[in-house]
């Protein structure tokens, strides 16, 4: 990851910093575009752990689920 990356603080976390890890272990491109879009994704919805984000998305998945469900 580049020195001044914008979104270098999510490796703080030392989940996302082993999944980074890995990623990058086969490909550094690939761990620096998820990164990215790990990081894009925080921003739009205002979340920074991986707690908040994992929250987030089983919410937001479930949320889906259940509009999905009523229209059928």
């Amino acid at each position: 990851m580049p020195a001044g990356s914008k979104y270098k603080h999510l490796l703080e976390d030392q989940d996302v910093r082993r999944w980074y890890e890995n990623l990058e272990a086969k490909s550094v491109i690939t761990a620096t575009v998820y990164l990215r879009t790990l990081g894009l994704y925080c921003g739009l919805k205002s979340t920074y752990t991986l707690a908040q984000i994992l929250r987030g998305f089983v919410f937001d998945s479930l949320n889906g689920q259940s509009k999905i469900s009523a229209k059928g």
